[in-house]
């Protein structure tokens, strides 16, 4: 008779620990350059909606969108201070405004005050 097989006991699994990970950088994902998505990136109606979201220019060439987005940002902090410098200019023209508009009640008042002393001035 043969002897029994001797069952080899198996280590136990060490549990799955993830711990010590929190600094890897784990490099940016960009599915528009893909190898294994270009087949679906070159269907039509794919490409459709790509050049209507600026990512894809009209030769179907893929466009720098984290290049697109600081020339964006620039934009937008330009017609911000555009808009602030407009502000300003509004209050300064509503300032002379209203200093014209004291300005013009004061000479009335003084050529009212005129017109009544001569008035006076005739009656003596």
């Amino acid at each position: 008779m043969s002897s029994p097989k001797r069952r080899q006991q198996k280590k136990p699994l060490k549990p799955f620990d993830v711990r010590g990970n929190e600094n890897i950088d784990i490099p940016k994902y960009d599915s528009l350059r893909d190898n294994n998505l270009n087949a679906y990136f070159k269907a039509d109606s794919v490409q459709r909606v790509l050049k209507d979201i600026c990512f894809v220019d009209k030769n179907g060439k893929r466009l720098d969108v984290d290049g697109n987005k600081q020339a964006i940002n620039i934009i937008e902090q330009e017609f911000l201070k555009i808009e602030h410098q407009q502000e300003l200019v509004k209050k300064e023209s509503l300032a002379q405004q209203k200093k014209q508009i004291v300005y013009r009640k004061m000479v009335t008042e003084y050529m009212q005050k005129k017109d009544n002393y001569y008035k006076l001035k005739v009656r003596v």
